[in-house]
């Protein structure tokens, strides 16, 4: 039993090295490649009929492959989805496509290669793949130059020959199902070399993050706003994430598929990201596309459309995100514990919101946030990649002009984030909602917050506490076979966080492997870390941000949030030699300080009987 239907429609296909094979992988992305692609637009915003779609041509190397479109959607649809996606794909077999779409797939291949070689690992991982799967290194070139080449007719004929009921197979989770009954139907730079973000005031009072880097024709563009749940009640929780999405909707002049078109007509994307503490809009392009991108973002920050359809459609698209949850024993645990731990908090209830809130929230409510967030004091628009600074910087400056911000101004946004009182050390036991095959173990602790100078410190010992060469993972999983998985999170606020171990185990081996996470805090605690583990775990970490770094939308979203919270923007740049300068005391005092055993909190979540 699901909360929220999942399917998948399949056809097989042969596999890459098929003539077939350049116009089966641009079908897939004219019907399901960004808001602007055809099932998209149909079964989505034009009939609300499914909240998630997507769509690939999964083509290996050998002789075949899937073509492959999944989606979510309401209990009771599945037969409504499966005949709209199938009419829709008899369609384009029968009348085919227009060349303008033709133009955007082979616009938006160009760009997703130049994206897949933007970090190190990512080039060596394609160059590798071809060379192995393809038996050559421009593989990837030659096979772009041949979707170049496609024409209406080519997609047309492949669509007709592929699509065929006798290839044909469905699948869904849907609550009516028999159980066990299948069902069928007829090059970058290196780290360090980035240049610091400078900072400038538009006169709209707008801060701009600008970090021109040469070499990558790529930009990025990213505003970012302080929100989440500390700026919600109880009854509106959920708002921030919701008034993000509209906002990526129609705005401006232009309707969600006018913008989408656009900006996929040029091989980018506009998408939004929330979470506890921040929402964000952002937009990338290749080279030279940016003022295109300023455009849209602008409008989506300045210019907003609402409308009751969008409003109602999304909301049920947050609330069968958020049902789907409950599905997951282990998504299912961790909402648990942050309500158990957090308490009245706000860090309580995750981003999305609760399913009671959502479900009573209304456009009124997403307008009067916005009418309090999007004020000129609480945006900052952070950029990133190749582009002419002065020239960014005039673009901005028109685009955020004072005149686009309405409002009474911003209230004092930073006190809103408080810290959250530890309670005193507690154990629980509650039963999933759901069937599951595993037993999930927790244990929690008050952890500090981002602005805390022993910030780094907490992931430091996050790091001696996760991945397969941790202690903890080779006791309790490789010595003593007692979880599937183990390892440690962490969710942190400006001025607080929680601090936690998850396994997940059988029900008999819950009690040791809880005792075995409680060893091994007290081991952190009494400072009993070898210089070779310490040594390892730094260099993980360190490695780890500097992956992330070598993506202009992860530097831009740190450089944003920074901003946003009152810190300097390029504060991560200054991880690494923070990190190296640690040592096993320093982490003993954390962990005996902050992640103290009277305040900790060990939540087991079990399958029902």
């Amino acid at each position: 039993d699901v909360r929220v239907l999942r399917g998948n429609v399949l056809w097989k296909i042969p596999g890459c090295a098929h003539e077939d094979a350049p116009a089966l992988s641009a079908l897939a992305a004219i019907l399901g490649k960004g808001d602007s692609a055809l099932l998209w637009r149909e079964l989505h915003e034009e009939r609300g009929l499914v909240h998630e779609l997507d769509v690939s041509a999964w083509m290996p190397p050998g002789d075949g492959g899937l073509f492959w479109i999944s989606y979510a959607g309401e209990l009771g649809d599945r037969r409504k989805i499966e005949d709209a996606l199938l009419a829709a794909a008899a369609r384009v077999a029968r009348e085919g496509v227009d060349s303008a779409l033709l133009r955007k797939v082979s616009r938006q291949a160009v760009s997703a290669l130049v994206g897949s070689l933007g970090t190190a690992s990512a080039a060596a991982a394609r160059l590798g793949s071809e060379c192995i799967g393809r038996g050559d290194p421009a593989a990837t070139k030659i096979f772009l130059e041949k979707i170049r080449a496609l024409t209406p007719e080519k997609i047309r004929a492949a669509a007709e020959k592929y699509f065929r009921s006798e290839t044909l197979t469905t699948a869904a989770l849907e609550k009516s199902s028999p159980r066990g009954k299948p069902a069928s139907r007829a090059a970058s730079p290196r780290f360090g070399a980035f240049p610091p973000f400078e900072e400038i005031r538009l006169s709209s009072g707008v801060r701009a993050l600008l970090q021109p880097v040469p070499g990558f024709p790529k930009v990025c563009l990213r505003a970012s706003l302080l929100g989440g749940g500390s700026f919600e009640t109880e009854k509106t929780r959920g708002a921030s994430a919701l008034l993000s999405t509209l906002m990526t909707l129609d705005a401006g002049t232009r309707t969600a598929a006018e913008i989408a078109e656009e900006i996929e007509s040029l091989g980018g994307s506009f998408d939004e990201v929330s979470g506890n503490n921040s929402f964000s809009l952002i937009a990338e392009t290749l080279a030279g596309d940016e003022a295109a991108a300023a455009g849209i973002l602008a409008d989506a920050v300045c210019a907003p459309r609402f409308s009751e359809e969008n409003f109602r459609r999304e909301r049920a698209a947050q609330l069968a995100a958020l049902r789907g949850e409950a599905d997951e024993i282990e998504s299912f645990a961790r909402l648990a514990l942050r309500r158990e731990f957090f308490g009245a908090h706000p860090l309580a209830v995750p981003g999305v919101g609760t399913e009671e809130a959502l479900s009573a929230l209304r456009l009124s409510d997403v307008e009067a946030l916005r009418a309090r967030l999007v004020v000129p004091e609480n945006v900052v628009v952070a950029a990133s990649g190749e582009f002419d600074r002065d020239a960014l910087a005039a673009l901005l400056e028109e685009k955020f002009s004072p005149a686009r911000f309405r409002g009474n101004g911003a209230e004092d946004l930073g006190l809103r984030f408080a810290a959250a009182s530890p309670g005193a050390a507690r154990e629980l036991e509650i039963a999933a909602p759901a069937p599951a095959e595993q037993t999930i173990v927790q244990l929690a602790f008050p952890d500090v917050g981002f602005r805390d100078e022993r910030y780094w410190v907490g992931a430091l010992t996050e790091e001696l506490l996760g991945g397969m060469s941790s202690r903890l993972f080779l006791e309790v999983r490789e010595k003593r076979g007692l979880a599937y998985f183990v390892g440690a999170e962490r969710i942190a606020a400006p001025e607080t966080g929680m601090f936690f171990l998850c396994a997940g185990t059988a029900r008999e081996r819950a009690a040791a492997t809880l005792e075995e996470m409680r060893k091994e805090m007290r081991r952190l605690r009494g400072g009993r870390i070898s210089a070779e583990e310490l040594l390892g775990a730094k260099t993980r970490l360190c490695v780890a941000l500097r992956s992330g770094r070598q993506r202009a939308a992860s530097r831009c979203g740190n450089a944003a949030l920074n901003a946003l919270c009152g810190l300097p923007a390029d504060r991560d740049a200054e991880a690494e030699s923070r990190i190296g300068a640690l040592t096993a005391d320093d982490v003993a005092r954390f962990a005996s300080e902050t992640l103290a055993e009277e305040f900790s909190l060990a939540l087991t979540v079990f399958p029902p009987e």
